[in-house]
Order: C-alpha cells, then structure tokens, then sequence
C-alpha cells in the first residue's frame, strides 16, 4: 500500500512526539476493532476474495533522539613550579564533561485490511461498495485508505487517445444520507500505457467506547475495467514508551588562560620572620608592664 509510508511519517510527526516519555504499556488488545459488515458488486465479479485481516498489532520505531547533560568545572595545572627567587607558571582549563544518551521512541498502531480481485465487465459502469464498523477502546483517530487497481481503453479523439474518467470513491457514515465524494489520487499514465491506480483517504476521529458504522464506494465509469479493490485502516500511534539504546560519556578540555605563581619563601625566611614577630610581641609586653 503506497500510503502506509505517508501514515506512519505524518503520524510521527504527531503533537504527542512533545509529550514527557511514557513508559511501556502491556497490551493485551486491540485499541479498535473491525468488524466487516457486507460487500456489494454491480457489473463486477469477485474472482478471489480475501478476508478481512483480523487487527494487526504494530510496534513502530518514530526514530532515535539524543539528549545531552553537561556539568563544567575549571582546573588549574601546574606547568612549572615556583622556587623562593622565581615565580611560576599554571595553566588554567575550562573542564566540560557530556553525557549524551540515545533513546528509541517506539509506538503501536493497529490496521486492517480487505481485498478484493475482480473478473468482470471492460465496458465498465462499475460499482463495489464495502462497509464495516469500527469500535475504539480509547480515543484514536484513523485513516482509511482506499485503493483500485485496473485497465482502460484509451477513448479516441481528433486530438489522440485520452484516459476516460478513472474511478471515483465514496464515503458515508451512519448508513444513512448522501455520499461524500473523496478527492482522487491517480498513477495512470495514458501515454505509456492503459492501467491504473489510484486511491482516496478518509479520516475518522473516534472517541473512547465509541462505534461507527461506515459505507467506501467505488464506482469505474466507461472503459474502465476494475481488477482489484483495497480497504486499508490504520489507527494513530498510541502507548508510547522508550528504550535506552547508549549512553556515552565524554570529556573536554578548553585552555582558558596562564596564571602566574608567586615565588616561595624558603624555610629560613620563616623562621626569621617568626623570630622577628615573637621580638615586637615581648618589647610591647614589657611596655606595658
């Protein structure tokens, strides 16, 4: 299904993707459920019919991220050491050590799918209609992706041959009222040749405990021969969780400038000055006496 590309990107790209992580939810099933309801063919005959795939529980990588935490310090590191008579050299540095870990969003979705070839009538006039109901265990949104495949005969005129009208799909909800007309999305190409195919979406918003009931038609006009119809759904992504995949820790240093060391006193200069100080402290002791 060429669309299932398109689903999963757009849904990936969904506001939840800014939510805080979740963590894993054990599902035991399905978010929706499908139930098939009847299918109806005018001018069409099925030739093999396959059943509606029961839910398919998908688990669905949105793609890695990588946050990173920093702490910083500064260190000084001696290059040459002071002496009594000369100074000495350091260096300082601006420490940044990263951690920077790598997780894997991963997501579920559900899908469904029917299909359907045909035998049938190359003049055309062509109608298949399809309908199910869709029951949500919590509040999802979904998309329905209808897709025909088929032939027709080019119809001749003073300027060439030229496609006729490729199918057009229909939508209803409820079982009742008018049709909705879907806009078309066509692969035929008339000038290298004289298949098909072309598909239509649909979006659904369902709520949590809720059931729709819904019609897909497909009608093919003159010329135009049906040989397979496709119901595809698939839900939005929902139980979100994440997975660790590294965690890597590095190290940098940035030098950020030399600092100068004072010289150092050697131990008789020490000792001269303590015997000094002890000398002004008894000549002010006797004062005072």
């Amino acid at each position: 299904m060429s669309f299932k590309p398109v689903f999963s990107a757009l849904l990936a790209t969904a506001a939840w993707l800014s939510a805080s992580p979740a963590a894993a939810i054990a599902i035991a099933s399905p978010a929706v459920v499908l139930t098939p309801g009847t299918v109806s063919y005018t001018n069409v005959t099925p030739a093999d019919e396959a059943a509606l795939s029961p839910s398919t529980r998908n688990l669905t990588g949105l793609g890695a991220y990588s946050s990173t935490v920093e702490n910083t310090s500064t260190v000084k590191r001696v290059q040459t050491a002071p002496t009594a008579t000369t100074a000495g050299l350091a260096y300082v540095y601006s420490v940044t050590e990263a951690t920077t870990t790598t997780t894997q969003i991963n997501a579920y979705y559900d899908s469904f799918s029917w299909s359907q070839t045909f035998t049938g009538n190359s003049s055309g006039n062509e109608i298949v209609t399809f309908s199910g109901t869709l029951t949500a265990a919590q509040k999802l949104g979904a998309v329905l992706d209808i897709s025909a495949s088929g032939s027709y005969t080019p119809e001749t005129t003073p300027f060439g041959s030229a496609a006729p009208a490729l199918p057009s799909f229909f939508y209803r909800e409820g079982g009742t009222g008018a049709w909705t007309a879907l806009t078309t999305y066509s692969s035929a190409a008339p000038a290298g040749g004289n298949v098909f195919t072309s598909n239509a979406l649909q979006s659904l918003g369902l709520a949590a405990g809720s059931s729709t009931f819904f019609e897909v038609a497909v009608l093919a006009g003159n010329g135009v021969d049906l040989s397979g119809l496709t119901v595809w759904l698939g839900t939005d992504y929902y139980d979100r969780y994440e997975v660790e995949l590294s965690k890597v820790t590095s190290t940098t240093e940035t030098l950020i400038g030399a600092e100068v060391l004072t010289p150092v006193p050697e131990p008789e200069t020490y000792a001269l000055f303590a015997a000094g100080l002890l000398f002004v402290v008894m000549r002010l002791r006797n004062r005072n006496r």
